[in-house]
């Protein structure tokens, strides 16, 4: 593809207002290879091409400026799809390896796991929907309870403000779940709330300091338990994300 088409996918996209990220998710392919193609390091296959053409609301030939899309479709029967492949290395047992719509997790060497990047994608987009859903009830919740048990109670407003601690807590049980990774989950938020609600009701201040010398040893069994398990969805988004900030 000459630089002249590149241009025109670039100033496409950037006229319908998209970045390279929500093209790339639109098509379902890496933003690595959207980056590459409006660099004329490489071509999108005749399915991106058409799919482009739908998502702007042209013709495959006012896409490409005439005869370039002819060329540029008999050129994708011979694009070799490694040249689109990336490899990024989470660490010294993970490696992913980004290829146009296409993603392969490798564990240990032995244990290789292919998934579609845009159904990736999609799965960490429905988690930050749900994520952002049950922290707006939350908040709505907390506050709520809090008006109630302010007008209601002698000592609500002084005492129950630490409820506003707690908003957090239940969207990172939801992260901690769907994600799988028991790191998500805010203990530390938790044990600040635990901790202001005995000592304003009980004057528990001084003996129970003691509960944030836990927040260590939860990070430390948290950490060993994610040493032995596995989320290859999770993998494949940091890695599309980390070959992001390496292009920047």
């Amino acid at each position: 593809m000459n630089i002249k088409t590149a241009n025109r996918l670039c100033e496409l996209r950037k006229a319908h207002n998209l970045s390279q990220e929500e093209l790339a998710y639109k098509l379902g392919v890496s933003r690595q290879a959207v980056s590459k193609w409006e660099r004329s390091e490489s071509s999108p296959d005749t399915d991106n091409l058409i799919q482009l053409a739908a998502l702007y609301n042209i013709s495959l030939d006012e896409l490409l400026n005439g005869s370039e899309a002819i060329s540029l479709i008999e050129e994708n029967k011979v694009v070799k799809e490694e040249d689109l492949k990336k490899e990024i290395i989470l660490n010294s047992s993970t490696k992913v390896i980004l290829g146009g719509d296409e993603a392969s997790v490798i564990y240990d060497e032995n244990n290789k796991i292919d998934l579609t990047i845009k159904d990736v994608l999609k799965w960490n987009e429905k988690i930050k929907v749900i994520d952002n859903m049950v922290m707006s009830i939350s908040a709505i919740l907390f506050t709520a309870i809090y008006l109630v048990l302010g007008f209601t109670l002698n000592n609500g407003w002084s005492h129950f403000w630490f409820l506003f601690i707690l908003i957090p807590v239940p969207s990172s049980i939801v992260n901690m779940i769907a994600r799988k990774n028991i790191n998500l989950f805010q203990y530390e938020v938790l044990a600040a709330s635990i901790y202001c609600a005995l000592g304003m009701f009980f004057n528990l201040w001084h003996p129970l300091w003691v509960i944030f010398l836990s927040v260590p040893l939860f990070r430390l069994i948290a950490g060993l338990i994610m040493k032995h398990k596995t989320n290859p969805k999770q993998d494949v988004i940091d890695a599309y994300y980390q070959d992001i900030e390496e292009d920047d």
